[in-house]
């Protein structure tokens, strides 16, 4: 930083050294004509060596840019040498033809550098924003030097060919840098290097603007005099050019990242200034006839009309595209809920007039969550493209929409039960081909719920809250068919939603309490355990079974906090029973997937202990199958609760396609039969099944206990097979802790009686 000051102020004070030698010596022609020739060619050099050690430390193609104004540098150089020594063998200040030749090889190869420099940049950055400002300007800039150098120098040069060229090169190649910088310039905004080829845009608008100075001062005085205003322009514009090369150096030691600009308010303005100076040029010119001045202005005036027309047409267009955004799913294609939400009030507000009927199909595509899970979300999001193609050809493109996820809705206006129960049908038909993508095939079904207006309500909110409760019930009903939104329903489904209000304040209010049934050794009717079962009885639905509760708890998390209240209630009352003399009782407490994968579930079992005080080997945990629906996560816990002292049971084993796989995968210590296979062992087909889950309980070194036994003929048969421990009515049903305290004194004065 303390370099480009110094820089900075070394250039401020060799411009200020160059304008006042040029004020000491105004009237000594000799002397100014040495210190413009001199200082140019101090400065030029070191522009020379600045801009080659550029070309030195930058690699790739970007270096040759640098090679190009080196050269042109070396060239103006040369020219300025021979102008200098031309005057001191002569004395003659006015410009050696040696020295136009080698200023015109400067021009060539600036001009080369620049062109270069702009197609390097094309390639990578388009210049499509600022082509009008560039035209614009090229136009202005070329109708202002036609104006008041080019025409002059042709009605001067009286019709020469050779006159013209001669007087014409500079002017044109001028404007031909011009045009390549203004070029340049526009594309560097876009780039990291826009700091260094601003310096050369300066730079070579300095030349450029000196350039026709020293081309007007020709033409209207006759020849050019040393020391006038133009030299010092020269001179800085050597000076920005090195320090464009500077620039360049350091960025190639210190890289920067890529910055991409927005087009800034005066760049967009800049056209529209310039030709505000053209039209002012223009009528300060105007004689009646067009000129050339006037002809740019016309030609700038249509580009504008042109310009805006086109933006005009492009606002539309996007405006076209906004909308179609807007009001469709860009997934799908298929129109989304905001366009639903639009539709469906004006198919409403229509039936309201006509007093028809509005239908509302929720689609909803079973096990979607599990493909997305288990293949990914790039194969899930190809499913629902293909089944909003299926839906689209299949039914009416204007009516069917995508809410979101994997719900579709679709919009009947005017039909009869009839007519939306074929179309039902004809979606669960459209889903009976299954879908193949990458390589992996996939039977997807759809459950769907009906509502209809004004029956199943009387707005969109009420018509899709209805539809989603149908919805529901299909899947409740197995999947693939489709349910209407009827009275039952709605009782249902108000029934539900009220559970799941009051469940939230259950706990609170002690609605819900544990009752517990008693783990017997098969042998001797004893209890060696009891498992813990949740009740709730609500002040006004009366007992709410849990068959109803649960899966509600499960579905709206709520069986998180109620499962930490079952297991800190099960464990002291456990606890109680150990300090009545009860301390042979272990606890068997439900678990369900959601609560094991919680991070802080293994904390919670470990904190609960110590509260309660219960040793941790009296607690066991009841799992399901549905605990694999994270693998991994449940494995984990699992382990964790097994190095804590914690023991695990399977519940209802046998009854899930994964069962075994637990046995497999899962540190497990006890399986508990179900009920179902135990009240089948009269036949022979059913005992041979529970004999087989009893062997290989034995086989792995797992309890056995057998669920639901009822009569005295089940346990002698389980006792045969080797299974020793069991529950069920046959011993007691489920009881609050008063009877079940009972029940144990029975136990205790039978065992001190016998």
């Amino acid at each position: 930083m303390q370099t480009k000051h110094s820089i900075i102020i070394y250039l401020v004070m060799s411009l200020t050294f160059m304008c006042g030698w040029l004020y000491l010596f105004r009237d000594n022609l000799a002397m100014r004509t040495i210190g413009v020739s001199v200082f140019p060619i101090l400065w030029g050099t070191l522009s020379f060596l600045w801009t080659f050690n550029a070309y030195r430390m930058i690699k790739g193609v970007k270096r040759n840019f640098w090679l190009f104004i080196s050269i042109g540098l070396i060239f103006y150089l040369i020219s300025n040498v021979f102008w200098v020594m031309n005057f001191m063998m002569t004395g003659d200040h006015v410009f050696p033809n040696s020295s136009y030749l080698f200023w015109l090889f400067t021009y060539l190869f600036f001009f080369i550098g620049l062109i270069y420099k702009v197609k390097l940049l094309s390639l990578t950055v388009s210049h499509n924003p600022y082509v009008f400002n560039i035209v614009t300007f090229m136009i202005v800039a070329t109708s202002i030097s036609s104006h008041y150098l080019i025409r002059p120098v042709l009605v001067a040069t009286d019709n020469s060919v050779g006159l013209t060229i001669i007087s014409l090169i500079y002017p044109v190649a001028s404007l031909g840098i011009i045009f390549a910088m203004t070029y340049l310039y526009y594309l560097s905004k876009q780039t990291n290097e826009k700091e260094t080829v601003l310096y050369v845009v300066i730079g070579f608008s300095l030349q450029a603007c000196a350039d026709w100075g020293y081309a007007y001062t020709t033409l209207t005085h006759g020849e050019y005099t040393p020391g006038g205003v133009i030299d010092p322009v020269w001179l800085t514009s050597l000076m920005v050019i090195g320090l464009a090369g500077l620039k360049a150096q350091h960025n190639a030691t210190s890289p920067v990242l890529e910055i991409n600009d927005e087009i800034q308010s005066q760049e967009t303005l800049f056209p529209y200034l310039s030709s505000v100076v053209l039209i002012v040029l223009s009528a300060q010119s105007y004689d009646w006839s067009f000129n050339l001045l006037s002809v740019g202005a016309t030609i700038v005036f249509l580009a504008i009309m042109g310009r805006q027309f086109l933006v005009i047409r492009r606002n539309e267009q996007l405006m076209k595209e906004y909308k179609h955004l807007a009001y469709h799913d860009p997934l799908t294609g298929l129109k989304n809920r905001v366009s639903f939400q639009e539709e469906i009030e004006r198919y409403l507000a229509h039936s309201e007039r006509h007093h028809t009927s509005t239908v509302l199909m929720l689609i909803d595509l079973d096990r979607f969550k599990a493909i997305n899970d288990t293949l990914g979300h790039h194969i899930g999001d190809e499913v629902l493209i293909r089944a909003g193609n299926r839906l689209n050809t299949g039914l009416n493109a204007h009516r069917v929409y995508r809410l979101g996820g994997d719900e579709f809705v679709f919009i009947l206006s005017g039909v009869d039960q009839e007519k939306y129960i074929q179309l039902a049908e004809k979606v669960i038909h459209l889903f009976t081909v299954p879908f193949h993508v990458k390589g992996h095939e996939m039977s997807v079904t759809p459950s769907i719920g009906i509502s209809m207006y004004p029956e199943n309500g009387n707005d969109s909110a009420s018509l899709l809250k209805n539809a989603d409760a149908a919805m529901y019930l299909a899947k409740a009903n197995g999947s693939n068919q489709y349910c209407v939104y009827n009275a039952q329903l709605a009782l249902a489904h108000e029934r539900k939603i009220r559970v799941e209000n009051e469940l939230k304040k259950a706990v609170e209010t002690e609605q819900l309490f544990l009752v517990y049934q008693p783990i017997v050794e098969l042998e001797t009717g004893r209890p060696i355990g009891m498992e813990a079962l949740l009740r709730w009885v609500h002040p006004e639905l009366g007992f709410v079974s849990p068959a109803e509760f649960i899966p509600i708890a499960e579905e709206t998390g709520q069986i998180v906090c109620v499962g930490e209240w079952v297991l800190r209630e099960a464990c002291e009352q456990t606890k109680r029973w150990h300090d009545e003399g009860y301390a042979y009782l272990y606890v068997s407490v439900n678990v369900s997937a959601r609560q094991i994968q919680q991070g802080s579930f293994v904390h919670l079992v470990q904190t609960t202990l110590q509260k309660t005080g219960l040793s941790v080997e009296k607690l066991e945990l009841e799992i399901t199958e549905s605990i694999m629906q994270d693998p991994s996560r449940s494995t984990k816990v699992l382990n964790d609760l097994q190095h804590l002292g914690v023991k695990t049971a399977i519940d209802d084993f046998g009854t899930g396609y994964s069962s075994l796989y637990l046995l497999k995968e899962l540190p497990i210590n006890t399986i508990k039969i179900d009920k179902a296979f135990v009240d089948d062992m009269t036949n022979n087909r059913g005992h041979s099944v529970v004999k087989s889950i009893i062997q290989i309980g034995r086989n792995l070194g797992l309890k056995i206990i057998a669920e639901g036994i009822e009569h005295e003929t089940q346990v002698e048969e389980l006792l045969q097979d080797s299974c020793h421990y069991g529950q069920g009515y046959h011993y007691l049903k489920p009881a609050p802790v008063n009877e079940f305290a009972l029940y144990l004194t029975k136990v205790e004065e039978e065992k001190s009686l016998g």
